[in-house]
């Protein structure tokens, strides 16, 4: 078990990552939507700088599992640090910012398992939930202040410093990735860590989650379509801020954050509001709430409408993370 400190400090890497990664975010988004005019060029962005943690998640996972976590999350933190630092002199090059994007996403996939893998370590067996829901909460406070910052910084024509202040977020993580006592070192498992017997273990469980209930399969279908139309909103987030509402990157950058915000608000407490049985309709009524709050400013084309609407679509948007 770690100490009071480790885990202070691991609750603050993951605030300062999830700050810097989105301070990026808003300058780079509204740069390529700026100059390609391209939905498809900004949506390829996101997949760059998401689609890893999919595609990657059992492969990082396999990679926390072989090598001691904080040494591992020191390494890739440097990593990222220099490739942030590098999409500064690439600005001007689509391909080398796309090609960036991935690296920085690859890493995110490997840094957020050592993280999540060395929550418990740290927490010790009564206190993992605690402490999650700390790393939770200043995740959620770096995802509400880093596009706030960085649509200000693309507005005022300073998005190399926002790239800058991804860069030093990383430094940050390495220098309290090195500052930490608690270690997790390299599980052997007796059943192996292939990723056939991976496979097989996932479509067991989606078997039993069929068998089990039919609720529960259900909400779990309409949470994954809603996290399917997410997705396809982020893209155009910034064509919506910019050439529909009349705003600027600052414009991009306060709807991200009121929507972080939103699921912030949305995600403490709720849980124990509501019985047990009652959670998978309380899911699909918050994925409906979240879904009228995000379309609802697109009839009422109005910026301090949109960043109100944003707050309570993010907050049922967050409610419904804790419900499922």
């Amino acid at each position: 078990m770690g100490t009071a400190r480790d885990r202070v400090m691991l609750t603050a890497s993951v605030g300062l990552s999830a700050a810097g990664d989105t301070l990026a975010i808003a300058p780079l988004a509204t740069i390529l939507a700026a100059e390609t005019g391209s939905g498809f060029a900004v949506a390829a962005f996101f997949g760059a700088l998401w689609g890893p943690s999919v595609v990657l998640g059992s492969v990082a996972g396999r990679i926390v599992d072989r090598f001691e976590n904080v040494r591992l999350l020191t390494v890739v933190s440097l990593a990222q640090a220099v490739v942030a630092a590098s999409m500064i002199v690439a600005l001007d090059s689509i391909p080398a910012l796309l090609v960036l994007a991935a690296m920085i996403g690859t890493g995110n996939a490997v840094a957020q398992a050592a993280e999540f893998s060395l929550s418990p370590v740290a927490a010790g067996e009564d206190g993992v939930a605690r402490l999650n829901g700390w790393i939770e909460s200043s995740r959620y406070l770096g995802m509400t202040i880093g596009p706030a910052l960085g649509g200000l910084l693309a507005a005022v024509g300073h998005p190399q410093v926002a790239l800058a202040g991804n860069a030093l977020t990383f430094l940050a993580v390495v220098a309290i990735a090195l500052s930490l006592t608690v270690r997790r070192h390299p599980a052997v498992s007796e059943h192996g860590s292939g990723g056939g017997e991976q496979a097989g273990e996932a479509r067991s469980g989606f078997a039993v989650l069929r068998r089990t209930s039919s609720s529960l399969w259900t909400t779990i279908l309409i949470a994954i379509a809603s996290l399917a139309t997410m997705t396809i909103v982020w893209p155009a987030m910034p064509f919506f801020a910019t050439d529909v509402l009349g705003g600027s990157a600052a414009t991009y950058g306060l709807l991200m954050a009121t929507w972080t915000a939103g699921m912030a608000i949305g995600s403490i407490g709720l849980a124990s509001r509501i019985r047990p049985e009652r959670l998978a309709v309380a899911a699909v009524a918050a994925i409906a709430i979240q879904g009228f709050w995000l379309g609802l400013p697109t009839l009422l084309l109005s910026i301090p409408f949109a960043a109100f609407a944003y707050v309570l679509g993010g907050a049922a948007h967050g409610a419904k993370n804790v419900f499922v």
